[in-house]
This record gives C-alpha cells, structure tokens and sequence, in this order.
C-alpha cells in the first residue's frame, strides 16, 4: 500500500511538473492562417498610439510577434524571455498587448524582467482581445505576423519547446 502511495505521488508530481508542449492553432478567434491579421490601434504606455501598420512599415520587419498577456499570468511570464530573444534577432518585432491591467501594473512588471522600454498596448478593458478573440480571451496568445502583414503562425499555449517553435516558425517567415 505504501509502494503504490509512493508510486502516485511521484507520478503525480512528475506529470505536473511537465509542461504541455506548445500548441499552434490554424485560428483563434477572427484571426486566422494565411489570412491578413486584423488592423488594431490603441494607446501605448507611453500614450502615443501603436497600430498594427505602423509596426510592419518603416523600416519593413520580416516578421512581427503580437503576444498578448498579462502580468498575472504565469504562462505569459514564461514565455516573456523567449519571446525578447526572437525580437532580438534581425527584423523580428515584437509588441506586447497587456490585457486588462493599467500602466501602473505594467511598468515595474517591466522593469522587473528587463523589459523596460518595450512596445506595449495597453488593451485595459479587453476590447482588442475580446475583438480578435471572438469574445473569448485566453492568455497567452502569440500571433506571428509577417512584414506583408498575413499571419503565419498562431501560438494558442506555450509550453517548454517554445523557443524550439518560435525558431522553426521564423525561419519559415525568412526563407519566403
């Protein structure tokens, strides 16, 4: 009996302890595949407006990660460093849509994972994410947008191999 107890609790904190590989999705919400991502404005931390097609044109970016998070959410903490190492390669961007929260939060969120200076759009009462999203928002959410504006990949959960996938992802966008 104390064998099997063992047995379950080492199984239960191996199994929980694992994270879910990341999962692509060919939609979410109104946004999909193939299809031109959906135009969107809206104030920045800095209060100065962020649009979509100010991003993808001067100088023009091989490709653009839209990630939407927020600072309470694990999962997007995670995936945080990935994504500023991806943004950090040449003609990668990346903007930051926060989710619900004011500046106040966001700033020493920031600050905290060496992100100060960072675009980020402030969606404080979620109607970006509840457009784009069909109503239905769940964090995080990654869209990889290439420089001709058409999305190339949809990250619905990001698990340990996100690095893995953004590569691959993005090498995609740069060979075509």
């Amino acid at each position: 009996m104390v064998q099997c107890l063992c047995f379950l609790l080492v199984f239960a904190v191996s199994t929980s302890a694992a994270a879910a590989p990341t999962e692509l999705a060919s939609h979410a919400g109104i946004v999909q595949i193939g299809k031109p991502m959906p135009g969107f404005a809206g104030l920045g931390l800095d209060d100065n407006v962020i649009s979509l097609k100010r991003l993808l044109a001067a100088p023009a970016p091989r490709a653009v990660l839209v990630s939407f998070m927020a600072t309470w959410c694990v999962p997007c903490r995670v995936s945080l460093p990935v994504l500023k190492r991806a943004s950090a390669l040449g003609g990668v961007r990346l903007l930051l849509v926060d989710v619900g929260e004011e500046a106040e939060r966001i700033l020493p969120f920031l600050e905290e994972n060496g992100l100060a200076g960072q675009a980020v759009l402030v969606d404080r009462f979620a109607g970006l994410a509840k457009r784009l999203f069909a109503g239905e928002v769940k964090l995080p959410r990654t869209f990889m947008v290439d420089g001709q504006g058409t999305v190339r990949t949809i990250l619905v959960s990001e698990g340990d191999d996100l690095e893995n996938v953004l590569s691959r992802e993005l090498s995609k966008v740069v060979v075509q």
